[in-house]
């Protein structure tokens, strides 16, 4: 798997370096002095928005299920979790294993609790992610269907459209896994305590009125976001595609950065965008890649930068307040 994974990432390297070689270095210097100052401060006042919806989402699951956790703890927890996204492969596995451990050591709680809560939120935006993804297939499949190059997005729509279906069985029927497993053995048992924790949290979310129509809509308002982001920047740089396109455009991006290929799904999420932005627009390789590293560093890099930074003030004030910093 080791060796695989490594010629994986030497051909992906290969390709970047064809890429980058093929591309006019002052045409991309040029393009990003393009960005007006007030284009990039709407666009960092959005990605704080989309954060504080994603740690509302979390504070009122957490609340809902009997737990507290102040909001500027859980913002906390999010940013350091995008770095641990930043350095492991894709799909955010490695940041929901770091807000599992976060969580139980902050409420005081079990790993299985801990891990119920990551999953059910993880849930709630995969559902999210996957029905944007959905329509992005779609879309792409109806502006093909003239050239016959749409099987793949056929495909992916269908793929979607099963992980959907998987999602709203595991949602309407929270137990149904915890009561077919035995327990026999100690996975087992974690994995039946897991389950039947999960479907508890699930009832939670349920019983509160309007609970699952009030998540849903948290999360489609902190997914929707990202295309407004994107759009910006296309106004920016004068170039004119739909809303819709905007739409599709950044979720097929997103559905190949959750692929866990590259860490933070780097490259992959980058290559799909530029292809995508050209197909749809008709812009040069070297507009759609600025224009791709600029949507990148707002909703991913800045992200990771904001976690080191306030991780490194918070441990300088937790060494001044124990008398070990001057």
């Amino acid at each position: 798997m080791e060796k695989i994974k490594k010629y994986i990432y030497l051909a992906i390297a290969l390709l970047l370096v064809v890429i980058f070689r093929q591309l006019n270095m002052t045409q991309i210097k040029e393009d990003l002095l393009l960005l007006p100052p007030v284009f990039l401060v709407l666009l960092i006042a959005l990605q704080v928005f989309t954060q504080t919806i994603i740690s509302l989402q979390w504070c009122t699951i957490l609340e809902w299920n009997g737990m507290s956790l102040g909001f500027w703890k859980m913002l906390l927890i999010n940013f350091r979790s995008s770095i641990v996204e930043a350095i492991t492969p894709g799909a955010k596995i490695g940041g929901e294993a770091y807000k599992t451990v976060a969580l139980k050591r902050e409420l005081s709680c079990t790993m299985e609790k801990s891990a119920s809560i990551v999953a059910l939120q993880k849930m709630f935006s995969f559902f999210g992610l996957t029905s944007l993804a959905g329509f992005s297939g779609l879309y792409f499949f109806i502006i093909n269907v003239d050239n016959g190059k749409n099987i793949g997005w056929v495909l992916g729509s269908l793929v979607m459209a099963a992980v959907l279906g998987l999602m709203i069985y595991s949602f309407l029927n929270p137990t149904a896994a915890g009561e077919k497993l035995k327990g026999k053995n100690k996975i087992g048992k974690i994995a039946k305590s897991f389950f039947i924790s999960y479907g508890i949290c699930v009832t939670n979310i349920k019983e509160k009125p309007f609970g699952v129509f009030k998540q849903l809509l948290m999360t489609f308002t902190m997914w929707m976001t990202y295309p407004v982001k994107l759009y910006i920047i296309l106004l920016a740089f004068s170039i004119d595609i739909s809303m819709l396109g905007v739409i599709a455009i950044t979720f097929g991006a997103y559905v190949v950065g959750t692929l866990p290929v590259t860490p933070g799904g780097i490259g992959g999420f980058e290559m799909t965008m530029c292809g995508l932005l050209a197909m749809v627009s008709g812009v040069g390789l070297e507009q759609a890649l600025v224009i791709s590293v600029i949507f990148r560093f707002i909703t991913f890099w800045l992200v990771v930068g904001s976690g080191i930074v306030l991780t490194g003030l918070e441990k300088m004030l937790l060494f001044k307040k124990e008398g070990l910093y001057d």
